[in-house]
């Protein structure tokens, strides 16, 4: 059969089966609309936990930068932590959910667009493939993991960076020329593997639908 064009191919799906393109973006918005409604809660409570002395707010009152900031960091002392905490914490609810989010989202979308091309593009040519193959929820759930984890070490490798950078611009010393130029190939270096890294993990994540192997295989 002639030659088709993958991209194209993906355009016209998008178009002739517009519920595939809302699957994905149904997924995605709902966990991130949960992500933003909750640190929104959160920080309206955290704010409401706050306490605010008379003195505290004479200062504020007074509008002068240096009273101000000393106000504000008279409410915050004591209590970053525990916003720090309760934000960690949040963070591990939502990405449990993404994880579980994208997995199902993911498997459900793979599949429909499985049917589809094999269906109406290829006609049978893979119809030997169309056997049933085991769930892969499984196998998505460990994937979607690993992405998270690669997330947080990237994040964790960027303070790693910085922190590095900053030991040669000490306080008795301070070199912030020298200090950028040494975390700017770093982050660089983070932020082209990180991504490189997840654009795998992703791809993993079709090819367990596709085959119904385990995470392991997947990425293999």
């Amino acid at each position: 059969m002639p030659g088709v064009s993958p991209t194209l191919e993906g355009f016209r799906a998008a178009f002739r089966r517009p519920s595939l393109t809302f699957t994905e973006i149904a997924w995605r918005w709902t966990a991130g609309a949960v992500a933003c409604a909750l640190y929104l809660f959160w920080f309206i409570e955290y704010l409401d936990t706050l306490p605010v002395s008379n003195a505290d707010a004479t200062l504020l009152a007074t509008k002068q930068p240096l009273l101000v900031g000393r106000a504000i960091a008279h409410i915050l002392r004591g209590s970053l932590n525990r916003a720090m905490l309760a934000a960690l914490m949040a963070a591990l609810a939502l990405s449990a959910l993404w994880i579980v989010a994208a997995s199902i989202g993911r498997a459900a979308a793979v599949r429909a667009l499985l049917d589809y091309f094999r269906r109406d593009i290829f006609s049978g040519v893979s119809a030997s493939h169309d056997a049933a193959t085991p769930r892969p929820l499984r196998s998505l759930i460990g994937l979607n993991f690993l992405r998270v984890v690669l997330a947080l070490a990237a994040l964790l490798a960027l303070g790693g960076a910085a922190s590095l950078a900053s030991l040669v611009s000490p306080d008795a010393n301070p070199q912030p020329g020298l200090a950028l130029v040494l975390f700017l190939p770093l982050a660089g270096l983070i932020c082209v593997i990180w991504p490189t890294l997840n654009w795998f993990l992703a791809l993993a994540c079709m090819l367990a639908v596709r085959d119904g192997d385990d995470a392991l295989d997947a990425i293999s």
